[in-house]
């Protein structure tokens, strides 16, 4: 009867254990897709800089944390 009950709590902790990865590959998996992030193109016109150079647009947010 005691390696039955052994064999027992072998077999539910194997389960257990596949349910906690199976849950947290979901979880990272979810999270990595939720990341996607869309490109915006704004046309316009920059003076002092030559043609074809990259110019990024930043916006400093001042008021995170508080």
């Amino acid at each position: 009867m005691k390696k039955i009950f052994t064999l027992w709590r072998i077999i539910t902790s194997n389960i257990m254990m596949m349910k906690k990865l199976l849950f947290s590959s979901l979880f990272l998996l979810g999270s990595l897709v939720s990341q996607e992030q869309r490109e915006y193109r704004i046309k316009g016109e920059v003076t002092g800089v030559k043609d074809g150079n990259p110019v990024l647009l930043l916006l400093a947010e001042r008021s995170v944390g508080r």
